[in-house]
């Protein structure tokens, strides 16, 4: 049996953001221990009736679940409930959501992970691993007491529609903290001989819609901003906001072109600036020719469609970037072909590996990355359009 962690807090104001999440994991596994809020499982029934955001029929075919009935939801998970008084010291400390959820990914926090511990003390049984959708240094030391591997997930940085979907699988973590740098010096290490496809020919095996946009003018520089209450930026952003990034990036450039989040509703005006209104990622990377992001996933996207990239937070991708107070790549060109390839292959997963037991318990062997690899190959090879 695999476990599910979730924070018994809000996150973005809202205590169940990773209620979708949950839904994901139980519809690919066949029974789920639960270390988080009660009302999780206990106000499903509720939420099931009011049709909430998790619920609609449009979310559950993007994301690819079933929300199950109520006696499927109480027959497949098994909870230890983890209620929100277990971070009281947390949330007395601050006033700021923001400054809250960034302690629980950083700091150990020894009360919190004494809870932790002993909700997955009371679970029916040991899991075979703890699960979690956003970094919490507390819960993942609980769970290495305890001696339980965690599995960090997110979703990945290619999505549908515009492409073959991805996720992030990592032991470490995800977005910041991972294991990404020691798996990267892992592989080159192993100097295994797999298959290496160009750039232009990742593009095209991942890519499901091609941009269309006609180029009504082409600037030297894109930023690609960010969410304020993204954890990319609270905890992994190396103290960069998004007006911060369009600064640094104004510094080395007067020809710029930023593109907000969907979310995101303040603009900075600012000389040299202007905002893009391309529908798609990709039109906007077709108008220029370097991109500076704190760490969006947008910077993966860019450097498949042949974008230099500057990457300014922590990020899985920042090695595969250039250096942009010297304008030099990171890596040289042979190297940075095959960092790619790894990075799609082994790195990322394909979304139907996603909470897929069998390939979590082959992951707990710890294969080494040219059979992760490999193995991830051969998926997007053969089921390619």
């Amino acid at each position: 049996m695999f476990a599910m962690f979730a924070l018994p807090m809000a996150v973005r104001n809202d205590p169940l953001l990773y209620e979708w999440v949950m839904y994901r994991a139980l519809h690919s596994l066949p029974e789920m221990g639960f270390v988080g809020p009660s009302a999780y499982v206990t106000g499903y029934p509720g939420r099931h009736a009011a049709a909430g955001w998790a619920m609609q029929e449009a979310t559950q075919n993007y994301f690819g679940y079933t929300v199950p009935a109520p006696e499927q939801m109480a027959a497949k998970i098994h909870l230890s409930a983890l209620e929100a008084g277990t971070l009281s010291q947390t949330t007395q400390r601050h006033t700021r959501p923001s400054a809250m959820w960034a302690e629980t990914i950083n700091d150990r926090l020894p009360e919190f992970e004494r809870a932790v511990v002993a909700a997955l003390v009371r679970l029916p049984q040991r899991p075979e691993a703890l699960m979690f959708w956003t970094n919490c240094r507390a819960a993942k030391a609980a769970a290495r007491v305890m001696g339980i591997p965690s599995i960090h997930n997110e979703l990945g940085p290619l999505r549908a529609p515009w492409f073959r979907k991805t996720n992030y699988f990592d032991f470490e973590g995800v977005n910041g903290s991972t294991s990404a740098a020691t798996r990267w010096a892992a592989f080159r290490a192993e100097n295994a001989d797999v298959p290496l496809l160009a750039r232009e020919a990742l593009l095209e095996l991942l890519q499901i819609v091609a941009p269309q946009a006609s180029i009504v003018s082409r600037h030297r520089m894109g930023v690609a901003l960010q969410v304020a209450d993204d954890s990319n930026l609270i905890a992994f952003g190396n103290g960069y906001s998004s007006f911060d990034a369009l600064a640094t990036a104004r510094r080395y450039c007067d020809d710029i072109l930023a593109r907000p989040h969907p979310a995101m509703v303040q603009k900075f005006q600012m000389p040299g600036v202007s905002w893009d209104e391309s529908s798609t990622p990709a039109d906007f990377l077709t108008r220029i020719d370097h991109l500076v992001t704190v760490n969006s996933s947008m910077a993966l996207e860019g450097m498949l469609r042949g974008v230099r990239v500057s990457v300014l937070g922590q990020s899985p991708f920042a090695d595969g970037g250039w250096d942009l107070g010297s304008g030099q790549p990171r890596l040289d060109a042979e190297e940075w072909l095959r960092w790619l390839n790894w990075m799609i292959f082994a790195y990322l997963i394909p979304e139907a590996n996603l909470f897929d037991p069998d390939y979590y318990r082959w992951r707990l062997t710890y294969p080494s990355e040219s059979e992760i690899y490999l193995r991830n190959h051969h998926y997007w090879i053969s089921t390619a359009p």
